[in-house]
């Protein structure tokens, strides 16, 4: 006969099985409600000492819900830093959620999640294809034709190209220098990704190429206009 202890060590066991199953179902359940695709960087080139565009497309197809998406950063410390940015799903709805992410060391790889009332709805860990340093010179190239423009991946500038371009008065002796670099190349399609002071100071150059449809909103007009007054570079 089972003695009254044992019994009731038996429905404790018991009872915690089936909260443990119960919450890997539900975790499950939650987890297959949602498609969630991750583009991190321009086309996965980041930049250190730079804030890079985390653009989440969410799909959620069951209940609405509160959530947040995350993404953890390695800081100068050797410790992390927990980036989020909250939002609100709707029923069987879709969204795209925008987050400007700091680089703060040479990391590759990045934990993203989507979390919900301190439950881990998805989770998923991606990797940075390019990882530029802090002194890297960056070019956008804007146009809905970038093939035709793939000549300029091969562009180095000097640094008296560099000088004459931002039209900074510098010492004769750097004039003299030999020394080339080369410049990173991004292709955009249009002007919303250079809609904000904080994501122009990502670019040094901006290259207007070909574009059958190309707008320009009056604040994208604003912001840029004060970035080349800040002595950087629009080369139509």
């Amino acid at each position: 006969m089972i003695s009254f202890k044992k019994l009731i060590f038996m429905i404790l066991i018991s009872v915690i099985a089936i909260g443990a199953f119960t919450g890997c179902s539900a975790k499950k359940k939650v987890e297959s409600q949602l498609d969630v695709k991750i583009d991190f960087g321009y086309e996965g080139t980041i930049k250190v000492a730079s804030k890079n565009p985390l653009v989440a497309t969410i799909k959620n197809n069951g209940p609405a819900f509160s959530g947040e998406l995350q993404i953890e950063v390695e800081d100068n410390m050797n410790g992390k830093m927990l980036m989020a940015m909250p939002f609100e799903m709707a029923e069987n709805s879709q969204k795209e959620i925008q987050l400007q992410v700091p680089v703060f060391i040479i990391q590759k790889k990045f934990v993203v999640r989507v979390a919900s009332d301190h439950n881990t709805l998805y989770e998923k860990t991606i990797s940075a294809k390019k990882v530029l340093s802090p002194n890297q010179h960056v070019m956008a190239v804007v146009t809905d034709t970038p093939d035709a423009y793939r000549f300029l991946e091969n562009t180095k500038t000097t640094l008296m190209q560099q000088a004459a371009y931002m039209e900074k008065a510098v010492a004769a002796d750097v004039y003299q220098a030999v020394e080339t670099e080369e410049l990173e190349v991004i292709f955009l399609d249009s002007f919303s990704a250079l809609n904000s002071e904080e994501k122009l100071s990502y670019f040094d150059y901006i290259y207007l190429g070909h574009n059958q449809s190309l707008s320009i909103s009056e604040e994208e007009e604003r912001v840029i206009g004060d970035w080349i007054e800040a002595g950087n570079c629009f080369v139509i």
